[in-house]
């Protein structure tokens, strides 16, 4: 037991002598849970929907009403026909579109009363969250009407717009790209720099006649060639096994995912130059992917998050890759479609990596 409690004394002393380990030990629980409670926890947005109305009966504006006042769902638009509600949905300004046909309150009177709604279901959680709400209502408008009608019948009709189904594989395939190409190169990266100088081969790339650039960016090369290995298996193997459907151009998402890899090995190469040692830069690496993972989108829309969370995920390039490549690929969009993500992400990473270069000090 003394052996043992010497050692649990030495390891605490090593900590207590990196006092930037420590902190982080001590104020990652802390800040993720204020950065959960904050996104998560305060006042949500509300998820734009958009509300054909097609029968001009009372039941049909009663209907109308209810829908107008379901959290977390706002009416953003009411157009006219249901092709201008699919251009909304096609061009992703709404997540879905709720019609109530001609001769609503009729067909609820003979006991065959439907309501179509068209779900984006590039985002599952929209899609359930919204046939959930649509059912109650349904329910709620054949208890009115059973005085009038006998047997009122009001049915939810779901489709979708990307193909008859969007499989669960599919839509979680921009996290699982987003967690490949971020968590994996930036962890793997932060270490490089942080692991020379304590093998001491640091020493020798000082002495040689190369410049910050030459160091920086061979290290890029290198790990990024090996993760777009990486992605190409992996999309290989989702492709193959799972029938996964990838419906924009195949270098349309290779240069988008090329874009967002540079940004993540930037931001691994800008810890690797500023941590002392490779646990350091583990621990910052972990640290920044948790409110990128958190704030992606991927779970949870970012219009459902709190202010806080929205304003905090346009400083992240992980929200602009995953819509992107949900664009990509279940919209089926082109590059130029997601220019937008794209230049934001392109952004970010030239902050980063210019950054880098700066701060990296070719000295002992």
């Amino acid at each position: 037991m003394a052996k043992l409690w010497a050692i649990v004394i030495k390891e605490y002393r090593h900590l207590i002598r990196d006092p930037k380990t420590l902190l982080m030990i001590v104020f990652t629980p802390l800040i993720v849970t204020i950065l959960f409670g904050l996104g998560y926890g305060g006042s949500p947005g509300r998820v734009p929907i958009a509300l054909v109305l097609e029968d001009m009966s009372s039941l049909g504006y009663r209907l109308a009403l209810k829908i107008r006042n379901v959290p977390p769902f706002d009416v953003a638009y009411t157009p006219r026909t249901r092709y201008e509600a699919m251009d909304l949905i096609l061009d992703g300004e709404v997540f879905a579109v709720v019609i109530v046909p001609r001769d609503f309150e009729e067909e609820v009177m003979k006991g065959r009363g439907f309501i179509e709604v068209i779900v984006d279901e590039a985002n599952p959680l929209i899609a359930d969250l919204l046939a959930s709400a649509l059912d109650k209502i349904a329910y709620e408008i054949q208890l009115q009407v059973s005085e009038k009608a006998r047997h009122p019948v009001v049915k939810v009709i779901i489709r979708t717009v990307y193909g008859p189904t969007v499989s669960k594989m599919e839509s979680f395939m921009p996290l699982v790209l987003g967690v490949l190409l971020h968590l994996v190169p930036m962890s793997l990266i932060s270490i490089s720099i942080c692991r020379e100088r304590e093998l001491g081969t640091f020493e020798q790339l000082v002495m040689t006649p190369i410049s910050k650039w030459d160091i920086i960016v061979g290290k890029l090369i290198a790990y990024y060639t090996a993760t777009m290995s990486d992605l190409v298996l992996t999309l290989a193997i989702a492709v193959v096994l799972f029938e996964v459907r990838v419906r924009s151009s195949l270098m349309d998402l290779i240069i988008f995912s090329s874009a967002f890899l540079f940004c993540s090995l930037s931001i691994g190469m800008l810890i690797s130059v500023l941590a002392r040692n490779q646990l350091q830069a583990q621990q910052a690496s972990i640290f920044f992917f948790i409110p990128s993972l958190l704030f992606s989108g991927a779970f949870t829309p970012l219009k459902m998050l709190s202010p806080f969370a929205r304003t905090m995920a346009l400083t992240l390039p992980m929200p602009y890759f995953v819509n992107g490549i949900k664009a990509l690929m279940i919209r089926g969009f082109s590059l130029l479609d997601v220019l937008y993500d794209l230049e934001a992400i392109l952004i970010i990473a030239m902050l980063y990596f210019l950054s880098a270069i700066y701060m990296l000090k070719l000295k002992l």
